[in-house]
């Protein structure tokens, strides 16, 4: 957890220089109404420079902080999990090579394990497909109900950014109970091992459960047909189709959703958490000081 919170402070500090360049850049292209502005390849140069050095700093600072917290070379002298050692699965045999008991678990198993794992998992990124491509439908059927002018115009857009946001926010909070449990039913034998493969668990499905909406837009969406209808982006002045505004009122959404619900669930839960405990050991001290006040009289 305080690795987490060095990682976000350290993360934030850093966005302030590229944050402060992009809304210059975008000012600028606002104003002069075109989408190629001078200093546009320079933004991207500086922000290509800034992530190298985002990156590297942040070494830096992870080493300092496992120097400080004696988490250096941890790996070499880590014991097995408990909840390893005491599965029925796992047996206690002499070692080969010491002689000495050492806990055993069949290869065979552990890798089927894994397999049902990689299964379920690859079903679940089929769910976030399908949900996807469905949004992606309702949104042709909006859009078609926009041009009959059954809906106010601009809802289709917006209905199906804002959609997309809640399935990401959803399958994320789903996958990631559904990943904890298969990474407690396989069975890893160190905690190094166990974080490992959940982060690689949650990392690829997220990636893709929170950008293939975006990647559908930028790259599928010119190419394909839905509801009877090809796909295609507004055009730009010179009658091309172009994605960029949608991407960009795409992303917004999300950005803006993820923001709030991490803002909401760190800071407001935790503060009504502690809030309610407060009330309730409040609760609990006055009903105990009334009995004593009852046991004197």
């Amino acid at each position: 957890i305080a690795l987490y919170f060095a990682w976000l402070g350290h993360y934030t500090k850093w966005l302030l220089a590229p944050s402060l360049l992009g809304i210059v850049v975008w000012a600028h292209q606002l104003a002069a109404d075109t989408k190629s502005v001078t200093e546009l390849p320079l933004f991207g140069i500086f922000v290509a420079v800034w992530a190298t050095l985002f990156l590297e700093f942040w070494k830096r600072q992870q080493a300092t902080h496992a120097l400080e917290w004696g988490m250096t070379g941890f790996e070499s002298s880590e014991t097995e999990r408990p909840q390893f050692l005491s599965h029925p699965s796992v047996l206690q045999i002499a070692s080969p090579v010491t002689g000495l008991q050492q806990a055993w678990q069949d290869p065979k198993l552990y890798l089927t394990k894994m397999g049902v794992s990689v299964t379920l998992i690859l079903g679940m990124i089929g769910v976030v497909l399908v949900c996807v491509f469905s949004i992606f439908w309702l949104r042709v059927f909006l859009v078609q109900a926009e041009s009959r002018g059954d809906v106010p115009p601009g809802m289709a857009g917006g209905l199906a950014g804002v959609i997309n946001a809640i399935q990401i926010q959803v399958l994320n909070a789903a996958y990631g109970l559904l990943a904890v449990r298969l990474n407690e039913w396989e069975n890893h034998q160190t905690d190094t091992i166990y974080e490992d493969r959940l982060i690689a668990k949650i990392f690829w499905f997220q990636f893709i459960n929170s950008y293939f909406s975006l990647f559908y837009i930028a790259f599928i969406k010119n190419h394909i047909t839905l509801a009877g209808e090809p796909q295609s982006c507004q055009p730009d002045a010179a009658g091309v189709p172009d994605c960029v505004g949608e991407l960009s009122a795409q992303l917004g959404i999300i950005f803006i959703t993820r923001l709030v619900v991490g803002n909401v669930t760190e800071v407001v839960v935790p503060y009504l958490k502690r809030r309610a405990n407060e009330k309730r050991e409040a609760l609990k001290l006055h009903s105990i000081n009334e009995e004593a006040a009852a046991a004197k009289a």
